[in-house]
């Protein structure tokens, strides 16, 4: 966990949620990118990529600089993730 962050100007703590993606999930979109790029031809880049998001991961997961992490669900929408995100921080939804 990291140490908390002084308030800012406005009062308000900062707040930091990472959204963990289902690996699969995350490869799917390197995959489709290089399929239509210019890439397609490359498949050195793509695995270079596909590995770069695990080792990312993998630093972020160790880091611990997050308050709450929420997992994404690839059946989930956005809404769905973000009071999902709410409830993880204990913030009311209902709240403007």
């Amino acid at each position: 966990m990291r140490p908390r962050v002084p308030p800012r100007r406005a009062g308000v703590p900062l707040t930091a949620c990472r959204l963990r993606v289902d690996p699969a999930a995350v490869a799917a979109r390197p995959r489709r990118r290089h399929a239509r790029d210019h890439e397609a031809g490359d498949p050195e880049a793509l695995e270079w990529h596909l590995r770069r998001s695990v080792e990312l991961e993998g630093l972020l997961e160790g880091a611990g600089t997050e308050d709450v992490v929420v997992d994404v669900d690839p059946g989930r929408t956005p809404l769905q993730v973000a009071r999902a995100v709410l409830d993880a921080l204990g913030w009311d939804a209902a709240r403007p």
